[in-house]
């Protein structure tokens, strides 16, 4: 009986540590995506684990994408309006669960305009949710936001 219980005890840990390395893996997989979405300067490089049906929130007109093809219209035409893209992520938090995932992050965008005005510095918040297809985890919605300020209740779009 007792070789039972040693058994059954090996066979709990063993599990637990597998679940375990499994978590951090995926964890780290999402980390992954997000440090090359931050990295990317090109609208294909920037969606390039997102999904089809996509639902993307931002925090410009037009507010809300539907798909993956307005978020190429959508946010492509932002990311054309710029150059030398630069974002830092000053913190995320990640997690992961059997076949959904999210992470939360606050973000320093720097971009050099391509027509010479006024560039971007700005720090914005975003909320990104995952769904694993087929082994791989895609995006399936994210939001955008900036701060604000309590005093005024209006938005802070610079990065002081």
């Amino acid at each position: 009986m007792k070789l039972m219980h040693i058994l059954t005890a090996v066979t709990v840990l063993a599990t637990g540590t597998v679940a375990h390395a499994s978590k951090r893996a995926d964890e780290a997989a999402i980390l992954k995506i997000e440090q090359e979405m931050a990295a990317a300067q090109k609208i294909d490089d920037i969606v390039k684990a997102w999904d089809k049906d996509v639902v993307w929130f931002d925090m410009l007109v037009p507010s809300q994408s539907d798909g993956i093809k307005e978020v190429r219209r959508n946010l492509g035409a932002q990311v054309d309006a710029v150059k030398n893209i630069r974002i830092r992520i000053m913190r995320i938090k990640v997690e992961t669960g059997k076949d959904l995932a999210f992470a939360w992050s606050t973000q320093h965008l720097v971009a050099d305009s391509r027509n010479g005005g006024s560039g971007l510095d700005v720090v914005f918040r975003q909320t990104d949710c995952f769904e694993r297809s087929k082994g791989h985890w895609k995006l399936v919605h994210q939001h955008l936001s900036v701060p604000f300020d309590p005093t005024s209740g209006k938005p802070v779009f610079d990065s002081q």
